[in-house]
């Protein structure tokens, strides 16, 4: 996988011009746009043949209407606009001499406000190219530089200074002794990892938790690698700086290393590890088929879950997810049985757990490690994991009413090997993943958002 690519910053006015209904509705403003562009191909060579760049406003990505403005480059350009404080989409379009379009891309929603400068990233990609070569959007204008190994079924831990701890992968002819990097958002860069005597750290699917010391724990997974022990705990110890906001006089490339919990295992291999922390230093990890335990990050000790566990977890064979909430006591459970929610309560210092289940007239069906997202206090969506179909893959659990919603979605919203992230807004961003429903297409993001009385309006967000 290669990381970044080189971006683009174009700043041009969005202005009235004379064209039908344009009157006093229609206003100035400003929009800075930044096209973000991958790797592979470089732009110069993907927009070698783009005599024209063409620019249009939509009120949604699948809305089909005639471009607002054209220019021979993008400075050049000039569209009009309607005053609106409700959010659009800006389309970008290079055009070759005979009318093809070569290389597009569509922003995330935008409300383009008159008063002041906006800024637009516009995730551009060729029209006809393998996409799977284009680079990761990340870096802006620094550059295309490969990351430091191949990277899949990875765990990505995003510290408060903004920097990403990548750890472990599924591809083959990976050094075992380098299976981990830094990622630097501001500095733009990636610091391998010695792994040296943590061989074991050659695996995927496994799961990843940040506590509050900055410690992040590492457990299950699997790997074909020889030496492999699934029940092996580690903890990445980082610089205290990585806690706090970035700090461009910090060297971040100083000492950082993976110690193996000595004498503590976990109780089963768990080849695909869920896992969630609690009290800042306490993670419950858990898998399919398997008893739940907690891990304590202040004794390195670990236990079996107890008290309610039986009610919290059945012995189905499937597991739930769980979506935290905010005050990091208690989470919303949902799933790994037939219309099984409610809320888990955990202990702080010991292994046992309260549950209490949803109202009994709560029907949604089955889900299988759905993904949790906690919105505030007393509610969480949950994406994914549906056996059917015909169910939606979007749930708002409500612990005030103690109820489960579906709640409406695209024919083309994953229902697995998605990310889901809370904005600050209070949207929930999807990316990425894949579903067997009907008008599925990859590469997709959608942004779930709140809106009056409870419901939630699903934006398309930049193709990835």
């Amino acid at each position: 996988m290669k990381r970044n690519a080189a971006s683009l910053a174009v700043a041009f006015s969005i202005v009235c011009g004379t064209f039908a209904g344009c009157g006093e509705d229609l206003v100035d403003s400003k929009a800075r746009i930044q096209l973000l562009w991958g790797c592979i191909p470089s732009f110069s060579a993907a927009t070698a043949n783009v005599v024209s760049y063409c620019l249009t406003i939509l009120d949604n990505p699948q809305q089909n209407r005639p471009t607002d403005g054209c220019a021979s480059t993008l400075e050049g350009l000039r569209i009009k606009v309607k005053a609106a404080t409700s959010p659009v989409h800006v389309k970008i379009e290079g055009i070759d001499q005979g009318g093809n379009t070569l290389v597009q891309g569509i922003s995330p929603p935008v409300v383009l406000d008159p008063e002041r400068e906006t800024n637009v990233p516009v995730p551009m990609a060729p029209t006809v190219a393998d996409k799977s070569s284009m680079a990761l959007l990340v870096w802006g204008d620094s550059g295309c530089e490969l990351l430091p190994f191949p990277v899949s079924n990875h765990t990505a831990t995003v510290f408060p200074s903004g920097h990403v701890l990548v750890v472990g992968t599924d591809q083959i002819d990976v050094d075992s002794t380098q299976t981990a990097f830094l990622l630097d958002s501001v500095a733009r860069s990636a610091h391998p990892l010695s792994t040296v005597g943590a061989d074991t750290l050659y695996r995927s699917q496994h799961y990843a938790g940040l506590f509050d010391d900055g410690r992040v724990l590492l457990a299950g997974g699997h790997t074909t690698a020889i030496g492999f022990f699934p029940e092996d705990i580690y903890t990445f110890q980082g610089i205290p700086a990585l806690m706090r906001a970035y700090d461009r006089t910090q060297d971040y490339s100083s000492v950082s290393q993976f110690n193996r919990i000595s004498g503590v295992e976990l109780a089963y291999p768990r080849p695909i590890a869920l896992g969630e922390v609690f009290f800042g230093d306490q993670a419950l990890i858990y898998s399919e088929g398997d008893r739940p335990e907690m891990f304590f990050g202040d004794t390195n000790t670990r236990a079996m879950l107890g008290g309610g566990v039986s009610q919290a977890f059945p012995a189905t064979g499937s597991a739930p997810g769980l979506a935290v909430f905010p005050d990091r006591i208690r989470a919303v459970l949902l799933g790994g049985a037939n219309n099984h929610a409610g809320v888990l309560r955990v202990s702080e210092g010991n292994p046992n757990v309260s549950f209490v289940a949803f109202s009994s007239g709560t029907t949604f069906g089955m889900r299988k490690a759905p993904v949790g997202v906690a919105l505030d206090n007393e509610r969480a969506l949950f994406f994914g994991g549906t056996v059917n179909d015909a169910d939606t893959p979007i749930l708002l659990a409500d612990t005030r009413s103690g109820t489960v919603t579906p709640v409406p979605a695209p024919a083309g919203f994953p229902t697995e090997g998605f990310t889901a992230d809370l904005l600050a807004d209070g949207s929930v961003l999807v990316a990425g993943g894949f579903s067997p429903r009907v008008g599925f297409v990859a590469g997709k993001t959608f942004i779930v958002k709140p809106v009056q009385g409870g419901d939630f309006s699903i934006l398309e967000g930049p193709s990835l």
